[in-house]
């Protein structure tokens, strides 16, 4: 399926400017032109912001309001169990107690990804694993940077991965040195780290242009599409960054 008109109009978008849409408008341009197929894809795609978003109900925190769900129907999901990927009703299961709960709430995100990494293809099969590696990394760093243990920060996640297998050989090393491919978030980390809202800024940039990568000459099809709604959201974010969400952005990534 080739999406001309809509890419045609999409207003173009570059980090660090304010886009010339909003999201509510983008969702209803997505619903009115893509196939159901496809709508399902962008919805896999958010379905990292409604993660983010059952942590912030747990916390009684401010929610997200471009994930899939409002906070009401996350709230109604959890107490029914619909909506929400079985995963996440697992994981509800498995931790009795809001507390520990939200104490153990990465292992949800290890849950999306391995499930995510193996029924995706194309562009989001791409993007949920440099996502993950990304976060990794960046959780690697700032371990390291506050002499967490590695081994206990990774504990739910699948020692035998080479990604993680690489960062658990460095567990008792002083620093951490990532793959080839992610020297610039380490490089990023240790230029910027008395600046957090900078930092956050520098990021947010660095994410948009490997997915801005990843859609390279997919003209017209659904992976430009999602391409484009994963780098709006960056754009987006960045618009409404103030300092003390550039403090709490890292926590909030990994």
């Amino acid at each position: 399926m080739r999406y001309y008109f809509l890419l045609s109009y999409l207003p173009e978008i570059q980090i660090g400017k304010e886009p010339d849409i909003h999201f509510d408008d983008l969702k209803y341009l997505l619903d009115m032109n893509l196939t159901e197929k496809d709508l399902n894809r962008v919805k896999s795609l958010l379905t990292l912001i409604d993660l983010k978003n059952v942590c912030s109900v747990l916390k009684e925190e401010k929610v997200d309001p471009r994930g899939n769900f409002t906070e009401k129907e996350i709230d109604e999901g959890l107490l029914v169990q619909t909506n929400l990927p079985e995963f996440v009703f697992d994981y509800i299961s498995e931790h009795v107690g809001k507390e520990e709960s939200i104490r153990y709430f990465s292992e949800v995100y290890v849950r999306f990804f391995a499930e995510a990494v193996e029924k995706s293809e194309g562009f989001l099969l791409k993007y949920f694993q440099f996502e993950r590696e990304f976060r990794l990394t960046l959780l690697a760093l700032r371990a390291k940077q506050f002499k967490k243990d590695l081994s206990h920060e990774l504990q739910f996640e699948d020692p035998t991965d080479p990604f993680v297998a690489h960062i658990l050989s460095q567990k008792d090393m002083e620093g951490f040195d990532p793959p080839m491919e992610y020297q610039e978030v380490k490089s990023l980390f240790q230029e910027n780290l008395d600046d957090p809202k900078d930092l956050a800024q520098k990021f947010l940039e660095y994410r948009y242009n490997k997915i801005e990568e990843m859609e390279k000459d997919k003209i017209f099809g659904i992976d430009q599409v999602l391409g484009y709604v994963a780098r709006f959201l960056l754009v987006d974010y960045w618009h409404h960054l103030d300092e003390e969400e550039g403090k709490n952005n890292i926590s909030k990534i990994i």
